[in-house]
């Protein structure tokens, strides 16, 4: 699964047709995914939920590239990923983080604690000094 701001996501509106393109109340459609425009998650649901409103496509929804649902495991794997990649890497940039927003982070996120605890055991760099 892709990171959720990644444009790697389509719109379907049944199981062989993704949205090519919406030009006011014309939509466009296809059977080949790779002519279809991939979004972020966010932008296709976004997209499927203003197509369900319409009545017609009622079973509009978000897939990946390859035209499978996103279910909702596979939603929390890629916050998972993305949660990953945006905890602080060193102890510069865990400093860099207000206190309050630390202690938040911490009460709910494991990796977060996790990574607040590998780093606390890692000697930090002593400050240069400039002389």
């Amino acid at each position: 699964m892709e990171r959720l701001d990644e444009k790697a996501f389509l719109i379907k509106i049944d199981a062989d047709t993704f949205v090519r393109r919406i030009d006011g109340n014309e939509i466009l459609v296809s059977i080949v995914p790779s002519s279809c425009p991939a979004t972020s998650y966010s932008e296709a649901d976004a997209i499927a939920r203003l197509l369900r409103r319409r009545r017609r496509f009622s079973t509009a929804y978000v897939s990946d590239l390859t035209g499978q649902p996103v279910t909702a495991s596979m939603l929390r794997e890629a916050q998972a990923i993305t949660q990953e990649e945006n905890l602080p890497q060193t102890h510069a940039e865990l400093d860099a983080i207000p206190v309050v927003q630390q202690k938040k982070m911490y009460a709910e996120s494991a990796a977060f604690r996790q990574r607040f605890h590998e780093l606390e055991v890692t000697p930090r760099e002593a400050a240069k000094v400039r002389r």
